[in-house]
C-alpha cells in the first residue's frame, strides 16, 4: 500500500505557513512533493478520525497538571456562505451579538504560570445530533480533565457556564472555580439566609467581597466590578478564603487568555477557513488547527516570537529573495 502523501505534520505546517488560502488545491500547489494531488489532501481530511482525546495525547507532555488554570469557553466558526457544510447551524455569535450560521465549538485551555496557554480539549456543539447542550459538554470536559490528572488552581468560566449543574460538577472534584454570573441570579445574604434577592440588589462598598448563598448551590463569595466601558459584572467563587478583591479579580483575568487563543486560531491557524462539506473533514480540520496552534505557542514560549511574527517570517524570506532578484 502506498504511503499517504498528506499527513498531520504536513497539513499543520501548511496551516501555519499559508497566508490566505487554506484549500486542498493550495496545499497541492505549494507541496514539496510535486506529485501530490489535491485529492490526497481531500482523502486525508475525509478519512482520518481525529478526536479530542488525541489532542490531549499530543499536548499532555507540555502540561504541568498542577500549575495552571483550566479555562472553558466556546466560539463560533462563522460560515456565512457555506450552508451545505454538514455541521453548520444558525447559532448565537457573542462577537456579533446576533445569530449567524456556523460551527459551534466548546474549547478548553490550560493556562500555566510560566506563560504558556495550550488547548487541551474541545467539543463540537451539535445538539440535533447528540442531544447535548453546551453545559452537558462542560460537565464531560470537567470529568475528562479530572480523569487526566489535572489539578487547576481555578476553573475559569464566563456567565454562560456558571449554571448550578456546572458549578456542582467542579465542586464535586474538590476544585475551586471563579466565574461571572448574570445580574438576575438569586442569592441570599449571609445575615438574612433564606431571603432571596437578585445579585444586582446587593449593596457593595468599593472592592468589597461578600459571602452569600447562591440559590440551589450553597455558599460563595461575590464581588461587583465596574468595567472600563461602564458595564457592571459580578464574579463568584467557591473559594471562601479568597476575600481580597484584587486577588479575586487578578485570578479571573486569566480567563481572557482563551479569547486570545480563539483569535489566534482563526487568524493564524485557519480555524474558520476549511471549505470541506463533510462533518468528518471539518472536525479533522478543526483538530489540525488546534495542533498548529500548539506548535506556534510552544515556539513562541521557547523563542519569544509571537504567532504573528512567526507567520510573517515565513513570508519575509520570500519577499527578500524577490527584491534581491529585481535589483540584481
Amino acid at each position: 500500500m502506498n504511503q499517504a502523501k498528506c499527513n498531520l505534520d504536513l497539513y499543520t505546517e501548511f496551516l501555519i505557513a499559508t497566508q490566505k488560502q487554506y484549500s486542498c488545491v493550495e496545499l497541492q500547489n505549494v507541496s514539496p512533493d510535486e506529485t501530490m494531488a489535491h485529492d490526497s489532501v481531500n482523502r486525508f481530511l475525509n478519512d482520518e478520525k481525529f478526536s479530542p482525546a488525541m489532542l490531549w495525547e499530543i499536548v499532555k507532555k507540555d502540561i504541568n497538571p498542577s500549575n495552571g488554570y483550566l479555562c472553558i469557553d466556546d466560539t463560533l466558526l462563522k460560515k456565512l456562505y457555506s450552508s451545505k457544510i454538514e455541521l453548520v447551524k444558525w447559532q448565537w455569535s457573542g462577537k456579533d451579538h446576533a445569530v449567524k450560521p456556523g460551527i459551534g465549538i466548546v474549547t478548553v485551555q490550560w493556562v500555566d504560570l510560566e506563560n504558556t496557554s495550550l488547548p487541551v480539549d474541545f467539543r463540537i456543539y451539535q445538539k440535533d445530533v447528540d442531544d447535548k447542550t453546551k453545559n452537558d459538554h462542560f460537565v464531560e470536559i470537567i470529568n475528562s480533565a479530572f480523569d487526566r490528572g489535572l489539578q487547576p488552581i481555578y476553573v475559569l468560566m464566563d456567565s454562560w457556564y456558571t449554571a448550578v449543574k456546572n458549578l456542582k460538577a467542579v465542586q464535586e472534584k474538590n476544585w475551586r472555580f471563579i466565574g461571572d454570573i448574570q445580574s438576575n441570579r438569586n442569592v441570599s445574604p449571609a445575615d438574612t439566609k433564606g431571603t432571596w434577592i437578585k445579585v444586582s440588589e446587593l449593596e457593595f462598598a468599593e472592592k468589597e467581597v461578600k459571602k452569600v448563598w447562591l440559590k440551589n448551590f450553597g455558599p460563595v463569595l461575590v464581588c461587583k466590578r465596574i468595567l472600563k466601558n461602564g458595564d457592571i459584572s459580578y464574579l463568584i467563587t467557591n473559594d471562601l478564603e479568597l476575600t481580597n478583591f484584587d486577588n479575586l479579580v487578578s485570578h479571573s483575568k486569566n480567563r481572557w487568555s482563551i479569547e486570545t487563543m480563539h483569535r489566534g486560531l482563526k487568524q493564524v491557524c485557519g480555524l474558520e477557513r476549511s471549505y470541506m462539506r463533510k462533518a468528518t473533514a471539518q472536525i479533522n480540520h478543526i483538530f489540525c488547527s488546534f495542533v498548529a496552534f500548539i506548535k506556534l505557542e510552544l515556539r513562541r514560549f521557547k523563542n519569544n516570537i509571537s504567532w504573528y511574527q512567526q507567520k510573517w517570517d515565513i513570508v519575509r524570506g520570500s519577499v527578500r529573495n524577490r527584491l534581491a532578484m529585481s535589483t540584481a
